[in-house]
C-alpha cells in the first residue's frame, strides 16, 4: 500500500521525488499508513488547484532524491532489525545465551549438541517464516543477510567453542599401575604363579599369556613371533586386596589386571586394539534330546557369592591343608591338568571358556543350562578323533577317550562346529622389555 501511494504521487505530481522520499521517511517514523495517504491526497489536490509543477508542503526538508531514498532505506532496515531484536541494549541477548550455553556445557557436557541442533533448527525455521511473510523473501533479504544470519553464525561458533572446551576438559580416569614392577627373562622354563594382597607374580610366561590374563580373552592375534616363545618372570606390587583380582560390581575388569595392562604397555611397549571377526567356533550344546546330563556334570547349590565375599574379607584363598597332602580344590574355581578338568560350582560359560584351552577353536555356551555345576572330565590329550576301538592292548582300552567323545559320554554335552562373530584382541606391536 505504501508503494501504491508513492507511485500515485509520482505519477500525478511532476518532479515529486524529494517529496516522495520525505513522505516515505516520515511514514516509517510514524508507522501510519493513513497519514501517508492523507499527505499524498493533500499534495495531489494542491498541485491540481495551483497547477504547480513542484509542490513543497511546509515542515518538510528539501532533500535530493537519491539522499531521501537512501535515508529511507536505512531507516526501514533499522526498523525491521529492531523488530527482531527489541532490546535497547545491543548484545544483551547474545551474552545471556553464551552464559546459558556455558552453564549447560559445565553441568552436562554431553548436552552441547542439543543446543547446537536447536540453533540450527531455529535458523531454518526463521528463514521459512520470513519466506512466508507478506511481501516475500526478497523484501526481507537485507534483514536476513545483514542481521539474522551473522548473529546465528556468531552464536554457532560460540557454542562450538564452548563444547570443544568442555570436551577437552572432561577428566579421564587415572591409569591404574603397580607401585613397583619387575620383569626378568626366565631361563629355567618352569611355570609358577602367586596372587596375594598387594602382589601379583607370574613366572615362565610368554607375553601372549600375560596379555590373555590382562585383557581377559584367549582370542589374541598378531604380534611378533618372540611373544610366543620367550619366557619371562614378572612381578607387580601395589596397595590392593584380594578383591582387586575380582571384576568390579559394574562388570569392569579386575583392578590388578588393569595394572597388568599398564605394565605390558610400559615395559613391553605392547600396542593393541579390539575388533569383531567372524571365526570358526565350537558351540557347546546338549547331546541328548531329553537334555539329560552326564554322570560327571552335576548341579551345585553352593553360594559362590557368599564364599567369595568371605575370601575377600579374610584375605585367604583356602583353608590350611593336612601335612603331606595336596591342597584341596578351591570352591567356585576351575583346576586340573593335561587331560583332566575339574570345576566346582561354575556356570556353563565358565566351562566353555575352560574347554577353549584344550581345543583349536573358541567354545561358546549354547546349552541354555542355568545355575552352577560341578565338573570332573577326563580325556586323552593325544587323541584328536574318537576313542580307539577295543583290542588286545589293555593299556589302550583303559585310556580315557578323546576330548570330543569324553564331553559327550561324561557330561552329556557335545561340540558342534559353527561360525560366530567374536571379539579378538589384535596386537599391533611389541618390543622386548627394558631392563629393571
Amino acid at each position: 500500500m505504501k508503494r501504491l501511494a508513492i507511485a500515485l504521487l509520482e505519477r500525478l505530481v511532476p518532479d515529486s521525488d524529494a517529496l516522495a522520499g520525505d513522505l516515505l521517511e516520515e511514514s516509517e517514523r510514524r508507522r501510519s499508513l493513513a497519514w501517508l495517504w492523507m499527505q499524498v491526497g493533500a499534495a495531489v489536490a494542491t498541485a491540481r488547484w495551483n497547477r504547480s509543477d513542484e509542490i513543497r508542503p511546509l515542515k518538510l526538508v528539501d532533500l535530493q532524491p537519491a539522499d531521501a531514498i537512501e535515508r529511507s532505506r536505512r531507516l526501514s532496515l533499522q526498523t525491521m532489525q529492531a523488530t527482531v531484536t527489541p532490546s535497547p541494549h545491543r548484545g544483551v541477548g547474545g551474552v545471556t545465551l553464551a552464559v546459558v550455553v556455558a552453564v549447560l556445557a559445565e553441568v552436562a557436557s554431553q548436552l552441547w549438541w542439543v543446543v547446537l541442533a536447536s540453533i540450527v533448527a531455529g535458523t531454518v525455521l526463521g528463514l521459512l517464516l520470513i519466506r512466508r511473510h507478506r511481501g516475500g523473501f526478497s523484501r526481507q533479504r537485507p534483514l536476513v543477510f545483514e542481521g539474522l544470519i551473522p548473529r546465528s553464525t556468531t552464536v554457532l561458533l560460540l557454542v562450538l567453542a564452548i563444547a570443544t572446551g568442555a570436551a577437552a576438559q572432561t577428566p579421564t580416569p587415572p591409569r591404574r599401575s603397580f607401585d613397583v614392577t619387575s620383569v626378568k627373562p626366565n631361563a629355567t622354563g618352569r611355570r609358577s604363579g602367586n596372587i596375594q594382597p598387594g602382589r601379583l607374580a607370574q613366572g615362565g610366561v610368554t607375553v601372549r599369556q600375560l596379555a590373555r590374563m590382562a585383557y581377559g580373552t584367549k582370542q589374541i592375534v598378531g604380534g611378533p613371533g618372540w611373544i610366543d616363545s620367550e619366557l619371562f618372570d614378572i612381578e607387580g606390587k601395589g596397595s590392593f586386596e584380594l578383591s582387586g583380582f575380582l571384576p568390579g560390581p559394574d562388570g569392569s575388569p579386575p583392578q590388578v589386571y588393569q595394572m597388568l595392562q599398564t605394565l605390558l604397555e610400559e615395559r613391553f611397549q605392547l600396542v593393541v586394539h579390539k575388533a569383531m571377526q567372524e571365526r570358526p567356533v565350537y558351540a557347546l550344546v546338549a547331546a541328548r534330546r531329553d537334555r539329560e546330563l552326564g554322570t560327571q556334570l552335576k548341579p551345585s547349590t553352593f553360594d559362590c557369592d557368599a564364599h567369595i565375599a568371605a575370601i575377600v574379607k579374610s584375605g585367604r584363598l583356602s583353608g590350611p591343608s593336612a601335612p603331606g597332602s595336596p591342597p584341596p580344590m578351591p570352591r567356585c574355581a576351575i583346576g586340573g591338568g593335561p587331560g583332566h578338568l575339574m570345576a566346582d560350582s561354575i556356570e556353563m560359560s565358565g566351562l566353555a571358556n575352560a574347554l577353549s584351552e584344550s581345543t583349536d577353536r573358541v567354545v561358546i555356551d549354547r546349552t541354555a543350562l542355568r545355575g552352577r555345576f560341578n565338573v570332573d572330565l577326563q580325556w586323552t590329550p593325544e587323541l584328536v578323533g574318537p576313542a580307539p576301538t577295543p583290542n588286545a592292548n589293555a593299556a589302550a582300552t583303559d585310556a580315557p577317550p578323546a576330548l570330543v567323545t569324553a564331553i559327550q559320554e561324561q557330561l552329556g554335552l557335545k561340540l558342534e562346529p559353527t561360525t560366530a562373530p567374536i571379539e579378538v584382541l589384535v596386537i599391533d606391536g611389541a618390543s622386548r622389555p627394558t631392563p629393571n
